[in-house]
């Protein structure tokens, strides 16, 4: 079960990645905020959170891949 939970993490901020580096107004609008002002914050502050969503399922692997070292299981 924690497979799924670290794929879901990995894809979810694949997908944020990936939709803020596509067309970062979308999210914008969609926050309710000017297009013009506050597009590059909107997109800063996206991939960030992409990045950290990115890292704690990676984490989430390598952690599961250790407790299975541990207990002697592949």
């Amino acid at each position: 079960m924690k497979k799924l939970g670290s794929a879901c993490l990995v894809a979810a901020g694949a997908a944020l990645a990936a939709a803020t580096l596509y067309d970062a107004s979308v999210l914008t609008r969609a926050l309710g905020l000017a297009v013009e002002g506050s597009e590059a914050a909107v997109t800063l502050a996206s991939l960030s959170l992409s990045a950290i969503v990115l890292l704690l399922g990676v984490l989430g692997f390598r952690k599961q891949r250790l407790e299975n070292a541990l207990r002697g299981t592949g």
